[in-house]
């Protein structure tokens, strides 16, 4: 085993000759075992670093795999392959409580593996902030060591000087892997109202993956559960790259069906989300003592109605559980710190307190990874159908584990949603979510729907 030692096979280079590609499959399986303790790699996950790595495969892959199928395994592997800076694009609330900790319990032997969020470094700690910055003008190509870079996308356009570093790094050649996880939010967001990932394509991704005097290429991998076929012209606008048919890693129907989530649609009146949806929280609660719920909502105001009808309806059931509250007005780190809590992953001792439910907006409905969420719910028509998938896939974590997902649902919310998106409606406006104000902007003067049914009278 002193090959494994010396750790010479278990990294790609930037063009691998034909028998490094040959040895591509036992290096990846080398590097899983020997770094991340993880002797077997599952199929998909060894196919998709695979492709990304291997030199007749496109240099941009996209890895659309179910929820739970390793998708944190496989970035950490191909960083690992790689060397050098890793940037990890992922909005912050989808970054799950525990995952920093998954990257930074490799095995040190074969070389540093090291693990930054340059967005809790810049507000909590700059000084290690501008460390990093310089980390990146010292090391040199060639480097043993691998460092993992969490960063929202609007964090390279707020600080200039970390975009800077990182396109250095590139220049060096120490930076030759891009990730974006989750990177249906980043289209998502890149559509409507986050006018920096649209700030990105010319001033980070064009130098990055288009540049003028370097031999070394970048690859470049997005994963996600959730990937709407139409999303894929977005994503290459928005990251300048090509994404033809073979570069497109599915996972297949029956991958997607080990998840087992018993959906429900339920019609209600106005008072039914108290009336039913509230109450059979509660009773699941006080039948189920291991068991976690979360429920979804689409306003801020609505959320705090629901939160006080439900502690009532806890307290009438005779249950004492401690429920978590997230909505968009909150900080963003106080947002992760919620959702940590809720998770029960966080490092703070907390006592004296029994945190078996979530109520949120969708400000929270990624990021949330916990085995015991047995039972969630959604009130009223969401806004998108990427906003429902979302919230129907944080149950059933654990292979195995059914969880029940139940859509309570109003005709008056279906008629509200046509008037805010379509017509314009602003009343209510306390009601309305960012996005669904920069969805009206963006859409009302360039979809032909929305100009016809400004002509509609309103009902």
């Amino acid at each position: 085993m002193a090959t494994n030692r010396s750790y010479p096979l278990l990294h790609a280079s930037p063009a691998p000759s034909p028998v490094a590609a040959d040895r591509l499959p036992r290096n990846i399986g080398l590097c899983s075992h020997h770094v991340w303790d993880v002797p077997d790699m599952w199929p998909r996950q060894t196919e998709v670093v695979h492709t990304t790595l291997h030199p007749d495969a496109p240099d941009a892959v996209v890895a659309n795999l179910r929820t739970a199928s390793g998708k944190t395994h496989v970035m950490r592997v191909l960083g690992s392959m790689q060397r050098g800076f890793v940037p990890i694009f992922i909005p912050l609330l989808t970054l799950s409580a525990d995952v920093l900790d998954k990257f930074k319990s490799a095995n040190q032997r074969f070389g540093k593996v090291l693990v930054f969020h340059l967005d809790e470094l810049a507000q909590n700690e700059p000084a290690k902030h501008e460390a990093f910055i310089e980390l990146c003008h010292t090391q040199e190509a060639g480097t043993r060591h691998t460092f993992f870079v969490f960063l929202s996308p609007q964090h390279l356009i707020k600080y200039p000087r970390a975009r800077a570093a990182l396109l250095m790094a590139a220049e060096k050649g120490t930076l030759k892997t891009v990730i974006m996880d989750e990177v249906h939010v980043h289209i998502q967001h890149g559509t409507s109202f986050r006018e920096e990932c649209r700030a990105l394509t010319s001033l980070f991704f064009r130098p990055l993956f288009h540049p003028e005097d370097r031999v070394s290429k970048v690859v470049f991998l997005a994963t996600t559960a959730t990937l709407p076929h139409d999303y894929i012209c977005e994503l290459a606008r928005l990251t300048t790259l090509r994404f033809p048919p073979a570069s497109i890693i599915r996972g297949t129907l029956e991958e997607f069906l080990q998840i087992e989530i018993r959906m429900r649609q339920v019609l209600v009146s106005r008072g039914g989300y108290v009336n039913k949806g509230l109450q059979q929280a509660a009773d699941f609660l006080k039948d189920n003592d291991e068991s976690k719920v979360a429920i979804f909502c689409n306003s801020k105001a609505k959320s705090f109605h629901y939160l006080s009808e439900f502690e009532l309806k806890l307290d009438a059931s005779g249950v004492k559980p401690d429920v978590i509250h997230i909505h968009g007005d909150l900080d963003k780190h106080e947002k992760f710190w919620r959702i940590r809590l809720f998770c029960g992953t966080i490092d703070d001792e907390v006592d004296g307190v029994n945190i078996r439910a979530l109520l949120a907006t969708n400000a929270a409905n990624v990021g949330i990874d916990d085995d015991r969420l047995d039972w969630n719910a959604r009130f009223e028509f969401v806004r998108d159908l990427c906003t429902y998938t979302q919230e129907r896939g944080r149950g059933s974590r654990e292979r195995g584990r059914q969880s029940t997902f139940t859509f309570f649902f109003d005709l008056q919310s279906f008629e509200y949603l046509y008037r805010q998106y379509l017509l314009g409606d602003d009343d209510d406006d306390d009601d309305v979510s960012d996005l669904q104000l920069e969805f009206r902007q963006t859409t009302a003067a360039s979809s032909p729907t929305a100009k016809k049914a400004k002509q509609v009278e309103r009902p």
